[in-house]
């Protein structure tokens, strides 16, 4: 582990927890290694319906985008399904609570993904042009991963808490593993429980608003 590193405000660290859940910044040189897999699927049929509300193929292939390429080899398209299935649950779950995304927020997440990968708008648009990919898919992408970073933080980050007790209790567990004091490593391990619990909560909201919903696989 690296060492000497400043604490974070708990909303700071509680924002990075949401990107590790759910990753927003899309790695755009795997997007486009990803397309010659999605030209090969048909874009219009309905695999499945959530409430009325149908996913089609291309809302699999806009997820995929969001994989990494060597991650993406081993899933499924049953497993995007899935994944389709729990995107659509949270954004009509999103929609109740009066939680949007704007297609500015969309535009800035994109132009910080660049500027983290040392690209341009140019660059992007050069690359599009050359895989034939459509700008809207990639937007797309992006649009349902900032939706569900801002379900995540209004309604499970807020009310999960991470006790220094368990920090400790975790850092004396693989002390022996660490070579670092418990001050350099304390606002990792604190990342890493938040992670942890987060998930698990948001995977018992999951499967609750997926039991009421009135769920059709085609």
């Amino acid at each position: 582990m690296k060492s000497k590193r400043k604490a974070k405000p708990s909303e700071t660290v509680k924002k990075e927890v949401a990107i590790t859940l759910i990753v927003i910044v899309i790695a755009i040189v795997l997007v486009f290694a990803l397309y010659s897999f999605l030209r090969a699927k048909p874009a219009s049929n309905v695999l499945a319906t959530v409430n009325g509300v149908n996913i089609t193929q291309e809302d699999l292939n806009e997820i995929a985008l969001t994989i990494p390429l060597e991650i993406r080899q081993n899933i499924t398209n049953d497993v995007l399904l899935e994944q389709a299935i729990n995107f659509e649950v949270i954004r009509q779950e999103a929609e109740k609570l009066g939680i949007s995304v704007t297609d500015e927020e969309v535009e800035k997440s994109i132009n910080d993904s660049l500027a983290k990968t040392g690209l341009t708008r140019a660059d992007l648009s050069a690359t599009l042009a050359q895989q034939k990919v459509e700008f809207s898919m990639m937007f797309n992408a992006y649009k349902k991963q900032l939706l569900s970073y801002k379900y995540i933080n209004a309604t499970i980050l807020k009310n999960v808490t991470v006790s220094e007790q368990e920090i400790k209790s975790i850092y004396n567990q693989y002390s022996s593993q660490i070579n670092a004091s418990y001050d350099e490593v304390k606002e990792e391990i604190n990342m890493s429980i938040l992670s942890m619990k987060a998930q698990n909560v948001l995977s018992a909201i999951l499967q609750e608003k997926r039991n009421e919903s009135i769920i059709m696989r085609h």
